[in-house]
């Protein structure tokens, strides 16, 4: 049996600008020690973050978003969370799904009916799996 050694860096922000300045900085930092190659993860989790402010019920200046980093030796997950407005989940979810077979992409997506981290969040919650090349 392998030993995971495994690292959990969790942000709550209030607004969409915070992140900008409270986390971004200090993810791209970490990213930036376990790999040259990480731009395309920051800009999915980027994607996620605005996405969860952009349908926050609270709206862009007031949305509570949770962002929680795990890093393992296996992969690095980013979860992005936001109590969000009601939309067709299901739909949403099979769209995405497609990206999964994209192979430039390289992103797995991993669907929550209810989220671990937020005991209000209900919706399709995504973590983004970024596995370590061989």
């Amino acid at each position: 049996m392998t030993n995971i050694a495994r690292t959990i860096h969790t942000y709550e922000i209030v607004g969409y600008d915070a992140y900008f300045v409270d986390v971004l900085p200090d993810l791209t930092e970490i990213l930036s020690e376990l790999t040259d190659e990480n731009s395309y993860f920051i800009i999915a989790i980027n994607e996620a973050v605005c996405n969860a402010a952009k349908y926050s019920v609270y709206g862009y200046e007031e949305a509570k978003i949770k962002i929680e980093l795990i890093i393992t030796n296996e992969d690095v997950t980013a979860t992005v969370i936001s109590k969000t407005k009601p939309f067709n989940a299901l739909e949403y979810r099979n769209k995405l799904l497609k990206l999964k077979e994209n192979a430039v992409v390289g992103i797995y997506w991993n669907f929550r009916k209810k989220s671990r981290l937020l005991d209000d969040a209900y919706g399709c919650g995504l973590s983004l799996y970024r596995h370590k090349q061989r």
